[in-house]
């Protein structure tokens, strides 16, 4: 008996292309969209934020209901205007829903869903008195190409497909 060890990098060249597909849907019962940035980094430099890709944050009555969705036009808006819309948003207990998909590069790296983009509108109206709650849902998540989870659950309607992360309540208020 002998043992030995010893390592090995392999490399999948199988994919593609150099990206991957993030498709996420997730819920805040109580956080407006305006203030929400999708933010993207990876171990190349890459650091973006307010990331949208083929994403959409639907704006939600307090009881689910889609009221808008964001537009590019509302991105570019002055700051006191955004801020003007998120108070309202935030008297008529708004929600947002962010749904769709990005790209990534195949690297390894992180993303998240936050408000520090739009820190200066979050800080100025807690000053005024404001909460943010920032609880939420994820009510699917998962990586690769959203076609192929979909043909593959129509051909094999047998076969289970985990996605671990559906389903996860967070609680967060601030």
């Amino acid at each position: 008996m002998k043992s030995e060890s010893h390592a090995e990098l392999i490399i999948d060249t199988s994919h593609r292309d150099d990206f991957v597909n993030i498709n996420i849907d997730v819920t805040f019962d109580r956080m407006p969209c305006d203030v929400l940035s999708l933010d993207v980094q990876d171990i190349m430099g890459t650091h973006k934020t307010d990331l949208m890709g083929d994403l959409k944050k639907n704006r939600l009555s307090k009881d689910g209901k889609i009221l808008s969705t964001e537009s590019a036009l509302e991105k570019s808006e002055f700051r006191a205007s955004i801020r003007d819309r998120v108070k309202k948003e935030l008297d008529d207990e708004q929600g947002c829903n962010m749904k769709g998909y990005f790209k990534v590069y195949r690297v390894p790296g992180n993303f998240h869903i936050a408000t520090h983009a739009f820190g200066d509108i979050v800080m100025t109206l807690r000053r005024e008195g404001y909460n943010f709650d920032a609880s939420y849902t994820i009510n699917h998540l998962s990586f690769g190409n959203k076609e192929d989870f979909d043909y593959i659950h129509r051909s094999f309607k047998d076969l289970y497909m985990e996605h671990p992360a559906d389903g996860i309540v967070g609680n967060a208020e601030y």
